[in-house]
């Protein structure tokens, strides 16, 4: 049975909200089931347009989905619910560099919010009905402007899965330094056309990271889409990670739109008791322009004072603020010379 045919039915299984059709809209697979056409990979078409994809995908743009997470006790075992269905919220800027990610459970209200903008990033929560928004996370930007927040990430990575890999850039799998062996086949013609590209990966012993756990497997692209990743399946080190497999399958809202229309995520583990399949299922259901404002990336939009910190580096931001400081500085080196001078009277 082809993944077209199943898609529908895993779909009905998990009880997504979203059109069955979605699930299905990527290029029909016939075209790839067929007798492919071997050819290099085209490893600077496919970074360049995993560049565009990281660049330009979320542009002022808000997106509205439902996130569901199972888990399969074993190959032939029932599915296991571990979190009721939740609605997310993503908000991205016009450079996609500030984002709001709000997260509720099904049965209740927006409860989480995660947020950055060009000054700081913080995680905000409802405790009970009663009070407002609490701050339950803060941090503040580098001296190099950039703020790098681990809250929520894998909520917010997970709509780059056109151009990621376990939430690495999909490039750096291609690592021309550990990279063994690569090849590919072209399938379909035109729009339907479809890239499989199956690789080796040797093991870089140096590294701790989860990307260079990874030892190869299958990745296919749709060139018509900025080559955005249709689905993979990966193998993993099995001695220095408990996942050995990582899958994705990926459709997409339009023909030619790389933004996603529903997201499923396997993490294979071997334990005791047999493998364990972890499974993450989001369907996008709503994308439209963002009308937030830069206010609206901030703490004050939520009711919430910001902390001395954020003021203490807006007050750096002001021109006035290092007036001040050279003034402070001209006094002290008044101070300092009127001194020596009264020393060096008899």
């Amino acid at each position: 049975m082809s993944r077209s045919i199943l898609a529908p039915l895993i779909a009905a299984a998990l009880g997504l909200s979203l059109p069955l059709s979605l699930l299905a809209q990527a290029p029909n697979d016939s075209a790839a089931s067929g007798s492919g056409v071997p050819r290099p990979f085209p490893s600077e078409q496919v970074f360049e347009g995993w560049q565009f994809l990281e660049t330009n995908l979320f542009d002022k743009c808000h997106i509205r989905g439902t996130l569901r997470t199972l888990q399969f006790a074993s190959a032939d075992g029932p599915d296991k619910p571990l979190k009721i269905p939740s609605t997310c919220h993503w908000e991205f800027d016009q450079d996609g560099d500030a984002f709001l990610l709000k997260v509720a459970p099904a049965v209740a209200s927006f409860n989480q919010v995660f947020a950055r903008n060009a000054r700081y990033a913080f995680e905000i929560q409802v405790p009970n009905e009663k009070k407002g928004w609490k701050l339950a996370d803060f941090e503040k930007a580098a001296h190099d402007g950039k703020v790098t927040s681990s809250a929520h990430q894998q909520l917010l990575d997970v709509l780059h899965c056109p151009h990621q890999v376990w939430n690495y850039p999909a490039q750096r799998v291609f690592d021309a330094g550990l990279l063994e062996a690569v090849t590919a086949i072209s399938a379909g013609v035109g729009p339907n056309e479809l890239v499989t590209v199956n690789f080796q990966r040797r093991r870089n012993a140096a590294s701790h990271e989860r990307i260079d756990s990874i030892e190869g497997g299958e990745i296919r692209l749709e060139p018509r889409r900025h080559w955005a990743i249709r689905d993979f399946d990966l193998r993993v080190d099995p001695s220095r990670r408990q996942v050995t497999r990582i899958r994705q399958t990926c459709s997409y809202q339009a023909p030619e739109s790389a933004i996603p229309a529903a997201i499923q995520f396997e993490f294979e583990s071997e334990t005791p008791n047999g493998p364990t399949v972890n499974r993450w299922v989001i369907a996008i259901d709503e994308v439209k322009p963002s009308t937030l404002t830069e206010r609206d990336y901030l703490l004050p939009a939520f009711g919430v004072a910001e902390p001395p910190l954020s003021g203490t580096m807006s007050l750096m931001n002001k021109g006035w603020f290092w007036l001040l400081q050279a003034g402070i500085f001209a006094v002290l080196i008044g101070l300092l010379l009127r001194h020596r001078a009264k020393r060096r009277i008899p």
